[in-house]
């Protein structure tokens, strides 16, 4: 996007297809801005492995060790590019040691600096497969690899690459029995073949025992990045070989499947589906026999086209094959997270839910503003423009105040909803109003409560009145005292829970037959629990951490689903007037990193200080040869003006990465509405 080019960042994850060496590589570059983390989480959730680019002179930074706990969930193995070799004062073995100690996992480096005796750089060394690349900044990237050279034997440079290589030999003994019991085979390590390596590296990375490592210079040098593509091809785990469990279908009658796991937009093309297939092929449907279903939806897909990306560019193909990644045009009905399926002739009316694969989660939004249209005669495109935008970044959510009617954008960070407007403005020629960015406060019921509502047609006929009644029990999904974790369960209600019960058992059976008979009904429920939880009874902020049970649910003459969202939604909002209401404010985790000066380190004490009166919770303090990081937790509310503080009380030597942890109560009197 021109708004990346602009800014300099990655806001939107890009993909490309490239071949190397008879492989094909598909590779999707991630943003590394917070407020962006949902690109990082959908990308890593079709992948089949990472590579980790480091700052050389920086070693393991805050956001490395995000993206790498969202790997980690996905159990994606790894390797390490650690890129800006050419700058003063690198090191290796710094880098190598903040690996291993803030990522857990032992590295093998592959690719050696070479400097000469002044500390400059004077080129890198494959010891793997003893070849020497001279650094210039000359070196550009061609069709072949001519520049890295083999080593002369007897060389000082050969002494290095055959130490570097015994390394990988010892290296790999000691955690893989197999290759000790192989290697002992050989007395002189330098016989050992070097296909015997690569299998064992191979295997070791892929059960995630280990993380190769090459280093070089990306811009000065790109030659240094070829032994990048081949540690790809060599190490990383082709498609067959992803182990990640919820990436699997094994029921015979599914023939291909794959996930939706990035939308955009295009003036020409309408909507831009990426799909990354994990079993079979999908052809287009002029050609194939068999119906392209959305899983999600149960909805037959027939008139689509399919692309290959290469980034902005998009080439027609007529089949994607499995394993690749491919632009999918023209699907109805489809978001971020849906499973696409073609399966055989005795699908035929089935219900097809079963087959979805995991989707992808969406982080809960911490900031919110209002947001209205330029004029009233721009507010149906501008409704389009903001459906098509939030369908692109599952994390932005729009709600409406019930107080005052007004459209609340929520997101996870000031940039985000900067980005949103230019987007606006820029791709619709929409000139929106933005209003003050406010924290993204919560409320949560404490005890659980009953409540029944009963609501009448006021349109039906008085002979034959038609009513509905519900019944809730509603009760918090996290019991806590302190701090709810992101992670347990906390977050977006997802729907009802049907817990029927009443001493006319006929009731029971005449409710639950209506609404197995009529699906709509229980989206009507849903929908109308959902309006009840946009605007909490407190202060007006949305309802999180409530589980919903429907325990009773009568009714006389027809029922129109538009009454019954109704009387869902006033059933809910009694019950939570009911009981006892917490505000929770988002936590985050928050890491400074100061370096040290010319005078050495500014004084820490300081720091520790001023985080202390913004309410936050030292986790720990650690001295990294020139570096100290401090981890604490802190409320969100609480960071707004500390990044120009801690700039000055360190003289510019202290900055931090914010990420979020959960939420936890906090007394009305703290609540800060608006940055």
């Amino acid at each position: 996007m021109e708004i990346e080019r602009e800014r300099g960042i990655t806001i939107q994850s890009a993909s490309i297809s490239s071949l190397w060496k008879n492989h094909r590589i598909n590779l999707i570059d991630t943003p590394g801005h917070v407020d962006f983390t949902v690109e990082v989480e959908r990308s890593l959730r079709v992948l089949d492995g990472v590579v980790t680019v480091l700052d050389a002179s920086a070693g393991v930074q805050a956001q490395t060790l995000t993206v790498w706990r969202q790997a980690n969930k996905f159990s994606l193995p790894s390797i390490f590019f650690v890129n800006k070799m050419d700058k003063p004062c690198v090191d290796l073995s710094f880098c190598v040691a903040s690996i291993e100690e803030r990522l857990n996992v032992k590295v093998i480096p592959i690719v050696l600096p070479l400097f000469n005796k002044d500390g400059h750089l004077e080129g890198f060394i494959d010891v793997l497969n003893n070849l020497f690349l001279k650094f210039t900044r000359e070196n550009r990237l061609q069709n072949n690899s001519s520049e890295w050279i083999q080593i002369e034997k007897n060389s000082q440079i050969e002494h290095i690459s055959f130490s570097g290589f015994e390394d990988i030999c010892l290296n790999l003994a000691d955690i893989d029995s197999e290759f000790e019991k192989e290697i002992i085979k050989y007395p002189n390590l330098r016989n050992i073949p070097k296909e015997m390596v690569i299998k064992a590296l191979r295997r070791n990375l892929i059960s995630r025992k280990l993380s190769p490592l090459a280093c070089g210079s990306a811009l000065h040098c790109s030659l240094s990045v070829l032994p990048v593509l081949d540690m790809i091809v060599d190490f990383l785990p082709n498609p067959t070989e992803n182990d990640y469990k919820n990436n699997k279908i094994d029921d015979e009658i599914i023939e291909s499947c794959g996930i939706v796991y990035k939308v955009s937009h295009d003036t020409k093309e309408g909507q831009l589906n990426y799909v990354r297939l994990f079993k079979g092929d999908i052809e287009l449907p002029s050609v194939s026999k068999y119906t392209l279903i959305n899983a999600n939806t149960d909805e037959r897909q027939n008139n689509y086209k399919i692309f290959t990306p290469f980034s902005d560019y998009l080439q027609p193909i007529d089949k994607v094959k499995n394993g690749n990644i491919a632009v999918f045009t023209g699907l109805n009905n489809t978001k971020t997270g849906d499973t696409l399926i073609i399966c055989d002739s005795s699908c035929k009316n089935k219900s097809f839910a079963r087959f979805a694969l995991e989707g992808i989660n969406s982080p809960s939004p911490v900031f919110s503003c209002t947001i209205e249209s330029p004029t009233l005669a721009s507010e149906q495109k501008f409704l389009k423009a903001l459906s098509e935008l939030l369908v692109e970044d599952p994390s932005l959510r729009i709600r409406e105040d019930s107080n005052t009617g007004q459209k609340i954008l929520e997101g996870m960070g000031e940039l985000q909803i900067e980005v949103l407007r230019e987007r606006l403005l820029r791709e619709y020629k929409l000139d929106v109003f933005i209003g003050p960015i406010r924290i993204g406060y919560r409320e949560s019921p404490t005890k659980p409560v009953e409540h029944t509502e009963i609501i009448e047609d006021s349109l039906s006929q008085k002979l034959h009145r038609s009513w509905i009644s519900l019944k809730f029990y509603i009760e918090p999904i996290t019991k806590y005292d302190n701090i709810i974790s992101v992670e347990n369960g906390f977050g977006v209600f997802t729907g009802i829970e049907l817990s029927l019960e009443s001493e006319n058992t006929e009731e029971i059976e005449s409710a639950n037959e209506v609404l197995s008979k009529r699906p709509e009904l229980l989206k009507a429920v849903n929908d109308g629990c959902s309006v009840a939880l946009f605007n909490g009874p407190k202060m007006g902020f949305a309802v999180t951490n409530v589980k919903v049970f429907l325990k009773s649910f009568t009714f006389s003459g027809r029922i129109q689903p538009t009454l019954l969202s109704a009387c869902a939604s006033r059933c809910l909002s009694g019950a939570l007037r009911k009981s006892a209401i917490n505000i929770l404010e988002p936590l985050m985790q928050i890491e400074v990193t100061i370096v040290a000066g010319i005078s050495g380190f500014p004084d820490v004490d300081n720091i520790l200080h001023e985080l202390s009166k913004r309410r936050a919770r030292v986790i720990s303090v650690d001295s990294q040869r020139k570096t100290s990081i401090i981890t604490a937790s802190i409320p969100l509310s609480e960071t707004i003006g500390l990044s120009k503080i801690l700039r000055t009380i360190s003289s510019g030597l202290a900055s931090f990465n914010l990420e979020q942890k959960g939420y936890q109560s906090v007394d009305v009197e703290n609540v800060h509405i608006n940055i």
